[in-house]
């Protein structure tokens, strides 16, 4: 049977983060000669829902988030952005969070654009322009709350991923999560993401990921950060923010040492 180690490499995860999914329950997991041990049906069961897609809820704060979405695209198509920070920034003010807003409205309505520009309907100036306007105004969400930070995180996409907004949204969601973000933004090649980590001290790394043949480069990235003592998460488009997230916190500094004196 696989060990959690390898079950945490199957699943594309860290190894704490297993560790954390089979603590609580949610990987089950056998015990054998102090090594966790998970049967490989279960494993490949776990893995499929992972890669289920998840709805969108309709109504979270009563919202319509379908309807929101929609508006949004007409807005960024058209390039009203006064119309469109208007829109987001009233969410805000109502308590909605960064990640629901990006998760639920950004995404969907940037999904849309690109399908549109795809089939021909939608011109690439019309695209660029809308994803600029989303850009700044993930600039407005991305406040630090109050609070102890978790760590320092840096979030990068390596050389070949040319698109920055990824990066943005994942760094908008850490900054709402109480990391410290040092944000490098796309097209870093790997071995200065690797240098900076280091140098800067990151209790984590986040890789972005949007093409798949560049999975490879950030799995390989994650393994020499790893070797260096520095926990690494790699995103990729099937992963939502809230997972993004929950990944992070189980790699924080508090969350290690507590699983560390539990082990």
């Amino acid at each position: 049977m696989p060990t959690l180690a390898e079950a945490a490499e199957h699943l594309g995860v860290h190894y704490q983060t297993a560790y954390k999914w089979v603590r609580d329950g949610s990987l089950p997991g056998e015990r054998v000669r102090g090594r966790y041990q998970i049967d490989p049906a279960i494993l490949d069961a776990f893995a499929r829902r992972r890669d289920e897609p998840q709805p969108v809820p309709e109504r979270a704060h009563g919202l319509r988030w379908v309807q929101l979405a929609d508006r949004l695209e007409g807005h960024l198509l058209h390039g009203e952005e006064t119309a469109a920070r208007k829109q987001v920034l009233d969410l805000r003010d109502r308590g909605v969070s960064a990640t629901e807003i990006i998760t639920h409205l950004f995404v969907p309505a940037l999904q849309a654009i690109g399908a549109g520009w795809s089939a021909g309907r939608v011109t690439i100036p019309e695209e660029h322009r809308a994803s600029g306007i989303v850009g700044r105004l993930l600039g407005e969400l991305s406040a630090s709350p109050r609070g102890r930070p978790r760590g320092t995180a840096v979030v990068a996409a390596l050389s070949g991923e040319h698109h920055s907004l990824p990066t943005s949204m994942a760094a908008a969601a850490l900054r709402e999560d109480r990391w410290r973000v040092e944000h490098l933004g796309s097209d870093v090649p790997p071995d200065d993401v690797v240098r900076f980590a280091k140098e800067s001290g990151a209790d984590l790394v986040v890789l972005s990921v949007t093409a798949p043949q560049r999975t490879g480069d950030a799995q390989r990235t994650r393994r020499r950060l790893e070797r260096a003592g520095v926990p690494t998460v790699v995103g990729g488009p099937t992963r939502t923010l809230a997972e993004l997230a929950a990944e992070a916190r189980a790699l924080s500094p508090a969350a290690r040492r507590t699983s560390t004196v539990q082990a």
